[in-house]
């Protein structure tokens, strides 16, 4: 009966009856198929060569702190083999002449101080400039990162705070209960005094030139208060009312004109007067005529010069 004989799957039956010179071919052909992978590194786009400066940067930082940890395990483990090192010695003065103890210990006390020597003739080996220089590249890194941080923390927190000033000057402008009262009497009267000419045009023209002065820029509102503000100088030099009545009348026809900017300037008056210790800081006046009651019409030229002309930057922030 004639002997069976083992069937090879076909991939070994190939290799094995392969000439050794394939060898050679296959090495040529993985040449060769390296070859379009060298070409398409060569024809990689614009990003890949633009990220590739930050690549080196991150590598080199890995590169750095992978030493730093090496060397300061290597100190770590430099120290505990100086400490064994001196309480080995104590321990073999110590039991000098204690000969069990040699006996039982003698071959662990010698691996003992085998390892210690290798591991400081290890840390000896190791070249410490180059891990020193990185180190002092990465703090001197660290720390202008760390100023430039500083820097822009700074300027965001100098605009945080001009912010929030500008916010606690559009609060301080908002109108009292008795200021709020004062311009809606004087828009009543406002209306009042159209509608008794008996013109349904001209009540028209008064709410179209209130509504114009609103949208108009905060500069011009400025400028046309200025302007004014001159013309009433003007018609006191040849008024007879008294200054509280006058003061009030002119305060109407400026919330008749421009409500927020009527608001402002009263605004203004009671700062004034405040600072002049006329007036209690606590004190609100109860209508219009009682806040004109202490004003002079000096204050109001003073008032309006410091608001609209020394503060205009102020002023434009409040009136947007």
């Amino acid at each position: 009966m004639a002997p069976r004989r083992r069937s090879l799957p076909p991939q070994a039956a190939t290799s094995s009856t392969a000439p050794r010179g394939s060898a050679t071919a296959a090495a040529a052909g993985g040449t060769a198929l390296t070859t379009p992978s060298s070409s398409y590194a060569a024809s990689a786009s614009p990003a890949a060569h633009a990220t590739g400066g930050s690549r080196k940067f991150y590598a080199d930082a890995a590169d750095a702190l992978a030493k730093m940890t090496v060397e300061l395990g290597l100190r770590a483990v430099a120290s505990q083999a100086e400490r064994l090192e001196r309480e080995l010695k104590d321990v073999v003065a110590a039991t000098a002449q204690d000969a069990a103890f040699r006996r039982e210990h003698e071959r662990r006390l010698a691996d003992m101080t085998r390892e210690v020597l290798a591991v400081r003739a290890r840390f000896d080996e190791v070249p410490k400039s180059s891990s020193s220089t990185d180190v002092e590249v990465l703090l001197e890194r660290g720390r202008r990162e760390a100023a430039k941080f500083r820097e822009q923390l700074r300027r965001e927190m100098g605009d945080l705070r001009a912010q929030i000033n500008a916010v606690a000057f559009q609060l301080n402008t908002f109108p009292s209960p008795a200021e709020a009262e004062a311009i809606l009497a004087s828009g009543a009267a406002g209306d009042y005094f159209v509608r008794s000419r008996a013109s349904t045009g001209a009540n028209g023209l008064a709410s179209t030139c209130r509504t114009e002065c609103s949208v108009q820029p905060p500069k011009r509102r400025i400028q046309e208060a200025i302007n004014s503000t001159r013309r009433w100088h003007s018609d006191r030099k040849t008024s007879r009312l008294p200054d509280a009545e006058f003061v009030a009348n002119y305060l109407k026809q400026q919330s008749k004109r421009d409500p927020a900017m009527a608001v402002f300037i009263q605004r203004a008056i009671q700062r004034r007067l405040q600072a002049t210790r006329r007036r209690r800081l606590s004190s609100r006046p109860r209508s219009l005529e009682d806040f004109c009651r202490d004003v002079t019409w000096r204050d109001v030229e003073e008032a309006v010069v410091d608001a609209l002309v020394n503060h205009e930057k102020s002023a434009i922030k409040a009136l947007r």
